[in-house]
């Protein structure tokens, strides 16, 4: 049986906090899209942990020594690419409290990375935007007062 479910996180131990719940009603995470879709196969079993990691890579050799890094630690990569800078683990049979991380200056990395990327973003897209803006593209009456649009 398969289910895809569609949430948006903006805290990390809130998704992982879902994952994990997903995980004890038998629910294996199997991918996770761009766009916040999840695809769970019903496993049974309910024995995952999952942890997040928020990471990209410009080669392929340092995005396959990460994920045998983990691999070593007893982590399976469930999802995330080279590039998605999500990643995504899971450990079979671990106690609820495992995790990824060794010490508190790693996890907050974790957080500075995807706050970094989340700036990125913004900056592009305000930069588009003003210019979008600027050049007629986007009427700001319409913006300003959303009614004036029906």
């Amino acid at each position: 049986m398969r289910m895809k479910k569609y949430k948006y996180f903006i805290d990390f131990g809130k998704e992982e906090k879902w994952l994990n719940g997903m995980a004890r009603e038998g629910w294996r995470l199997v991918s996770v899209s761009s766009f916040g879709g999840y695809r769970f196969e019903k496993e049974g079993s309910g024995e995952a942990v999952y942890r997040m990691d928020y990471r990209s890579f410009k080669n392929m050799r340092d995005y396959e020594d990460y994920l045998q890094l983990f691999a070593d630690s007893g982590w399976t990569h469930v999802a995330g690419t080279r590039h998605s800078g999500s990643q995504y683990f899971a450990q079979t049979g671990a106690p609820d409290g495992a995790d990824i991380f060794s010490d508190e200056a790693s996890k907050a990395g974790r957080y500075r990375r995807g706050t970094q990327m989340w700036l990125t973003w913004v900056l592009v897209y305000s930069v588009i935007f003003v210019g979008m803006a600027s050049n007629g593209g986007v009427h700001m009456d319409a913006i300003l007062n959303p009614a004036a649009l029906y």
